[in-house]
């Protein structure tokens, strides 16, 4: 009987000092504070998507920065217009949960955003050239150079999945409103304006997609 006794004390110590050893652990490692992450969807409209996610002393907030830079040629009417823009977002982002060492959970997040874009766009008209000192006027495709500058701000609500602190899955959804200028006057901005997700839009940006990264 004192031999079992024994057994069961010496197991029971053993228990308890590896499950406080284990907590001592947890609360002394340091949790890291910086992720990575690309949007893999907005690589269907040519464009490369970072964000970078710094999480700031208390844990529970983090500072969001997202740059990104979209080049592409689209086609209509037999004319292509060569575009090119960049810019960025910046974001606060609040974890719902009560101390968020992982950067994982429920969030919301409120920030603005910035986007540049230019397109030398083809228009079809008449152009003139000299041949044998001789002017003359042809059918052809003109260049216009459209300069878009676009601002907005935005709400977003998602959750982060934190995997052994190393891989990352962030999903999310959201709205905003969004106002395009061009030095160009309302020719270009006219002329990207088909969609709520065109260059010039102005008005509701509608927001949902998925991130993937690592933490660093």
């Amino acid at each position: 009987m004192s031999h079992r006794f024994i057994i069961v004390i010496a197991l029971f110590l053993t228990y308890t000092s590896s499950d406080i050893y284990a907590q001592e652990a947890t609360k002394g490692s340091v949790p890291k504070k910086w992720a990575v992450k690309m949007s893999p969807q907005h690589f269907l409209n040519s464009t490369l998507k970072l964000e970078v996610e710094k999480v700031l002393s208390d844990q529970k907030f983090s500072l969001v920065v997202s740059p990104f830079f979209v080049s592409k040629d689209i086609w209509g009417d037999h004319k292509k217009d060569e575009i090119w823009g960049t810019g960025g977002e910046v974001m606060a982002r609040l974890y719902f949960a009560k101390s968020n060492r992982n950067m994982k959970g429920f969030y919301s997040s409120i920030g603005l955003n910035y986007h540049y874009y230019n397109s030398r766009a083809g228009y079809k008209g008449w152009k003139e050239y000299e041949e044998e000192g001789l002017q003359y006027l042809k059918y052809a495709t003109i260049r216009k150079t459209h300069e878009i500058n676009r601002v907005g701000v935005l709400f977003l609500m998602g959750y982060q999945l934190n995997f052994n602190n190393t891989v990352i899955f962030d999903f999310y959804q959201g709205f905003g409103l969004k106002q395009s200028f061009s030095p160009n006057g309302d020719e270009a901005l006219k002329r990207y304006d088909y969609h709520f997700m065109d260059y010039s839009y102005s008005g509701l940006d509608l927001r949902i997609g998925a991130k993937v990264g690592f933490v660093l």
